[in-house]
């Protein structure tokens, strides 16, 4: 009996210890895929704008577990404080948050786990993350695209060609974008058919793009992303384009709800570019540039970013970006050129910022 007693003790306390064994962690980085978030990730001012806190829960919490949010301007005063309990899933825990952008301005976020500390962990340090949040100016709404799916593109609000990860880019504010392809690259049709019967060949392509982008099934994405139209004056490709467009046009007014960015490559002339502006919402412009000159010191990658994108809404440039076309973590690397200085193309060296 002397010999069991012991026994039962460390027994209870060796089971004890086990039941003390819990750890949440709140993670901000990286940003698609971060514990934290706001949706939209770019609010305009009025938006009423969701904040979203997702922890990772390893081990059995005892009590509810508490999360503590507060938003603080610029000047460093609390806007907005509020707290709320986590519904517990498997391994993980989450709630949201909603609050109205008042004013616009740079706001910082600030998500903190049992803020009272109710709950015994094995690590206290890893259940604080901050995130910054940019109100802008009500009028017209700002987009920076991205290609794909990327980790590391933090202000990337639309990502124009996305699969499996829609949901959660979408959870996250982030726009997704279903591939879908535009006139100047779409290679099933007869182009004699534009020599013998024009009318009726754009007519029947403007239906057949009509309905790819009004009534496609979407699922999760908020959108097509469309690639790509364009062609030189009077050629096959350019009567695509138009066709396509128009196809777009009669979406747009039968979807609304549909978010279209089109990626053109060449110059803009009518009459697509009128197209461009009654129904696409987001128009990316490709322009190819023999040189250009990067400052030194801002990436140690800079001397392959050759590739010069043009991006703008429904035709009113927003800015010139710089694309890393090649695998690896700097894929998620762009870089933004004043808009007065992208007026001229010609000039070798830009100034430029880093917007990552």
């Amino acid at each position: 009996m002397r010999k069991l007693i012991p026994t039962l003790v460390s027994l209870a306390f060796f089971g004890t210890a086990q039941l003390a064994a819990l750890d949440l962690s709140l993670a901000c980085e990286p940003y698609a895929d971060s514990g934290l978030y706001n949706r939209p990730l770019l609010p305009n001012e009025g938006d009423k704008v969701t904040f979203g806190v997702q922890c990772s829960v390893d081990g059995k919490p005892e009590a509810a577990i508490e999360c503590e949010i507060n938003l603080a301007d610029a000047d460093g005063e609390t806007v907005h404080k509020e707290r709320k309990e986590l519904a517990l899933g498997e391994g993980t825990a989450g709630v949201e948050f909603q609050w109205v952008a008042a004013s616009n301005g740079l706001y910082k976020l600030r998500a903190v786990l049992d803020p009272d500390n109710k709950l015994a962990e094995t690590n206290e340090d890893n259940n604080t993350a901050e995130i910054q949040l940019p109100v802008i100016v009500k009028g017209r709404r700002l987009f920076f695209a991205w290609y794909r799916y990327s980790q590391w593109t933090r202000w990337a609000n639309v990502a124009t060609s996305v699969g499996d990860d829609a949901p959660d880019l979408a959870r996250r504010g982030i726009i997704p974008l279903a591939w879908e392809y535009g006139g100047k690259s779409w290679d099933k049709f007869d182009n004699s058919r534009f020599d013998a019967e024009p009318e009726a060949a754009m007519k029947e392509l403007q239906e057949t793009f009509y309905k790819k982008f009004a009534w496609r099934e979407l699922g999760s994405h908020a959108g097509v992303g469309i690639d790509e139209t364009g062609g030189y004056p009077g050629t096959h490709s350019e009567m695509r384009s138009i066709a396509s467009m128009r196809g777009l046009v009669q979406a747009k007014k039968e979807r609304p709800e549909r978010f279209f960015a089109v990626w053109h490559g060449g110059g803009v002339r009518n009459p697509v570019a009128g197209l461009y502006r009654r129904g696409a919402d987001l128009l990316r412009i490709g322009i190819q540039a023999i040189r250009v000159n990067v400052p030194v010191g801002l990436c140690s990658r800079c001397e392959s970013h050759n590739r010069v994108g043009f991006n703008s809404y429904a035709g009113k440039p927003q800015f010139l970006a710089l694309y890393k076309a090649s695998s690896g973590p700097a894929e998620g690397v762009q870089y933004a050129v004043s808009l007065a200085q992208a007026e001229s193309l010609h000039v070798p060296t830009y100034e430029m910022r880093w917007i990552r």
